[in-house]
């Protein structure tokens, strides 16, 4: 699913300066970790750092950022909250716009940490 990224150039604004999608248009994914009705979520690798990341990918509406990527970015910081570290757009099998939010990854998820 992730080999068919590509980037989007002057489609999308209002994006923070430290979001690239030249960063993961080489990304990886190791496995699906979840799916949704909005999306899904994979484990991947990030290709500069190394590290696991998660990436959840949804659909994309309309020209501008999620409201789900505005309230992320604002919380960046937040020590009780899953960290955002970046977004990029791709295009899935069907030529449609997809948003992938990359996320600091974790070994355990809500549930089991309650």
């Amino acid at each position: 699913m992730m080999a068919e990224q590509s980037q989007l150039h002057g489609q999308f604004s209002e994006l923070p300066e430290n979001c690239s999608n030249a960063r993961y248009l080489d990304i990886q994914a190791k496995k699906l970790m979840g799916s949704g009705s909005f999306g899904y979520v994979f484990e991947a690798i990030d290709p500069h750092t190394g590290e696991s990341v998660a990436i959840k990918r949804t659909s994309k509406s309309g020209e501008y950022v999620s409201r789900e990527f505005e309230v992320l970015d604002r919380l960046r910081g937040c020590e009780n909250v899953v960290q955002l570290l970046n977004i990029y757009y791709s295009k899935n099998e069907e030529g449609k716009v997809v948003q992938n939010l990359v996320f600091e990854f974790c070994q355990q998820n809500l549930e089991e940490v309650i």
